[in-house]
């Protein structure tokens, strides 16, 4: 971590453990929009459609939390006074990307000779990590990753004592233990 980022770490730390807004999201977001012309009004239009189709496909169920795609909320998330749920950032994020992939879009950049600016997966995650979580692509890369691990080591070396004596305050007692170094070395010699 660099110095820079070291002088944040306690700021957004602090932020997203209590469940509030950190503005760079908002910001990252409004740049994003801005660079392909979606505008709130617009993002709301497709936020409700897209929300409407995560509904009729069974992803958003009644008794879930509601997540408005309405142009205010957006409005409030933007300028970092709201922290947007899971459901919004989803649907925003789908959004943005479809509208930067969008031919259409990119025949306006054409025919005004601009060049189209990328949504690129690094601009994706940050977007993903700003809002406070992490993308579904994610979850599944670290669910899979680890769909086979166990806490329980295979085999300790012997005379390897892990857990700490303690007195009857629960204090640790330091006491002699194993050097774990000369210890593999011995077995290497065997």
């Amino acid at each position: 971590m660099s110095e820079d980022e070291e002088k944040y770490f306690g700021f957004f730390l602090n932020e997203l453990m209590h469940g509030n807004p950190v503005l760079r999201f908002g910001t990252l977001l409004r740049g994003a929009c801005d660079a392909v012309g979606l505008t709130q009004p617009l993002l709301e239009k497709y936020g409700q459609a897209e929300y409407a189709q995560l509904e009729a496909n069974g992803f958003i169920t009644p008794d879930d939390p509601v997540s408005s795609m309405l142009q205010e909320v957006i409005s409030r998330v933007l300028r970092g006074k709201q922290r947007p749920s899971y459901t919004q950032t989803y649907i925003w994020i789908t959004v943005v990307k479809r509208h930067y992939n969008d031919p259409r879009i990119k025949e306006i950049f054409d025919d005004k000779g601009l060049e189209m600016p990328v949504f690129t997966p690094e601009l994706e995650s940050a977007l993903w990590t700003l809002a406070g979580y992490s993308s579904p692509q994610e979850v599944i890369k670290a669910s899979y990753a680890f769909k086979d691990f166990s806490p329980i080591p295979r085999r300790l070396p012997r005379g390897t004592e892990i857990i700490p004596q303690t007195d009857a305050n629960l204090q640790i007692i330091h006491r002699d233990t194993i050097d774990l170094a000369k210890l593999k070395e011995s077995e290497l010699q065997r």
